[in-house]
C-alpha cells in the first residue's frame, strides 16, 4: 500500500510540475508579446519625434494671407499670431472704417495660419495630438 501511496504521490508532483512549467512558458510567452509591443511602441514614438523635429522648422515658418472681403486690405501672418505684413489700396479711405477692416482681416489670417500649422501638425502626429487640438482650439476661439 506504501508503494501505491508513493506512486500517486509521485504522478501528482510530476503532472503539477509539468503544469507550473507549462504556465511559466505561458507567462514568459505573454511577457515576451508585452515587451515586443512595447518595443513597437516606442519605435513608432522615436519615429514621429523625429518626423516632427525634422518638420519643426516647417511648422514655425508657416504664414497665411487673408485679403479682406472687398479687397480695401491684405494681412500676412504666421501660426504664432505675428502679423508679417499689411497692404493698404493706396488711398486709404475712413480710418474708423480701415481699422476695423484690419482687426477683421488680422483676426482672420490669424486663424488661417493657426489651421494650416495644425493641418501640418495633424499629418505628421495624427488627429489626436494633444498639440493639434490645441492649435484647432485656438483656432476656434481666436485666442
Amino acid at each position: 500500500m506504501i508503494g501505491v501511496s508513493w506512486t500517486v504521490k509521485l504522478k501528482m508532483y510530476t503532472w503539477q510540475e509539468r503544469g507550473n512549467e507549462a504556465v511559466t512558458r505561458e507567462l514568459e510567452d505573454r511577457l515576451e508579446a508585452v515587451r515586443a509591443r512595447l518595443d513597437s511602441q516606442i519605435e513608432a514614438a522615436r519615429a514621429t519625434r523625429d518626423a516632427f523635429a525634422d518638420n519643426a522648422e516647417d511648422l514655425r515658418s508657416v504664414q497665411s494671407t487673408y485679403r479682406s472681403d472687398f479687397g480695401d486690405c491684405e494681412v500676412t501672418a504666421n501660426a504664432e499670431g505675428a502679423i508679417l505684413r499689411v497692404k493698404l489700396p493706396p488711398r486709404a479711405g475712413d480710418a474708423q472704417a480701415l481699422e476695423a477692416i484690419l482687426v477683421d482681416t488680422i483676426t482672420r489670417a490669424q486663424r488661417s495660419a493657426r489651421e494650416a500649422a495644425a493641418q501640418r501638425a495633424a499629418s505628421l502626429l495624427g488627429e489626436s495630438s494633444p498639440l493639434v487640438a490645441h492649435l484647432r482650439s485656438t483656432h476656434r476661439t481666436g485666442a
